[in-house]
Formats: structure tokens, C-alpha cells, sequence
């Protein structure tokens, strides 16, 4: 595979580059960043693979108007895998084979607890078209 990029954070894993995987920045007291690989993309719907490694999380983000979000679990740890939502007033387990529709101003954050076991999931962000 290429060599990793400076401060990807691949360099810990450099399969994760050469699978088409990207490390986002890791969010403040996270152990290690997340990973994403975009795959299709046609406007008005996105569909992306998500790595999050065990005792990590994902910086919480607010889905803007007009955009829903589907997650399906992959694989995650029993019990390790949470979707912090709305700055933890509500929380959610989530396990492998669960799904989580969030709606237009949710905020979340995934949060993997695991001590060993990094938690795969598929996500489509869907964008109402314009007019609708």
C-alpha cells in the first residue's frame, strides 16, 4: 500500500488507508480517530463505511435541514457501542444487525466502549431534493 499521509493517524494502521478508509481528525479525548470511506454518492444520497476503534468516538454533529441519517450496525462489542444523542439527553444502545434513523437537527455522537473490538457500520445521509 502507499505510505500513509503526515498525522492521518493511519500510520497505528495502514490497511486502513489502503482499503480506501480515511481517518478523520479524533475528536478531544478520544483514544484514536475514526475511519470513513465514502462510497456512492448521487446527490441527494450518500453512503459511507464507518470504523470507530475501541475506546473512541466521533465528534458530535447536528444533521442540518433537510437531511436524515441511516446507520446499520456492522459488528460492534456487546453492550460497547452508544449514540449519544443531543448532547446526552438520550442515549441508545446500539449492537450488531441495529439500525438508528436521526432526523433534520439531531445531534449525535457514536461512542465505542469496547476495549478491543472496533465497531463497523454503513451510513446513507440523505438530502430532501430542493423543492420537495
Amino acid at each position: 500500500p502507499p505510505p500513509p499521509d503526515e498525522g492521518s493517524g493511519a500510520e497505528e494502521n495502514p490497511e486502513e488507508e489502503y482499503e480506501g478508509f480515511c481517518c478523520v481528525p479524533a475528536a478531544e479525548g478520544s483514544l484514536h480517530p475514526c475511519a470513513i470511506r465514502v462510497g456512492l454518492d448521487v446527490g441527494h444520497w450518500m453512503c459511507c463505511d464507518i470504523k470507530i476503534p475501541p475506546q473512541s468516538f466521533n465528534t458530535p454533529e447536528t444533521l442540518t435541514e433537510g437531511k436524515s441519517l441511516f446507520i446499520h450496525i456492522l459488528a460492534a462489542d456487546a453492550g460497547a457501542l452508544k449514540a449519544e444523542l443531543d448532547g446526552g439527553a438520550e442515549t441508545v444502545a446500539l449492537g450488531a444487525g441495529d439500525c438508528l434513523l436521526l432526523r433534520q437537527g439531531r445531534e449525535y455522537s457514536l461512542r465505542n466502549d469496547s476495549e478491543a473490538v472496533t465497531a463497523r457500520m454503513k451510513m446513507v445521509l440523505v438530502t430532501e431534493p430542493e423543492g420537495q
